[in-house]
């Protein structure tokens, strides 16, 4: 797999990633299809990131467009 994050010098292998949240991390041991991998790596290319943050960002997105539709749902009951 290509890592099409460029070259930093101050990278620290070691240090664990640091969720924007603050809320740690988790491992995911999974294995997806061929489609969906291929997908990641241009997307990855495609933004200049890594594919460990294309998933983070369309999970995240995906939260956050599912919980604002049941905020909505919820805020249309009250009334």
């Amino acid at each position: 797999m290509e890592n099409s994050t460029p070259y930093d010098p101050t990278f620290d292998p070691l240090q664990r990633h640091q969720a924007q949240d603050d809320n740690g991390e988790r491992s995911l041991g999974i294995t997806v299809s061929t489609r969906a991998s291929l997908a990641i790596e241009r997307l990855a290319r495609r933004y200049e990131i890594d594919q460990r943050d294309v998933i983070e960002r369309l999970a995240l997105a995906e939260d956050d467009r599912i919980t604002a539709g049941i905020r909505n749902v919820s805020i249309t009951l009250r009334q």
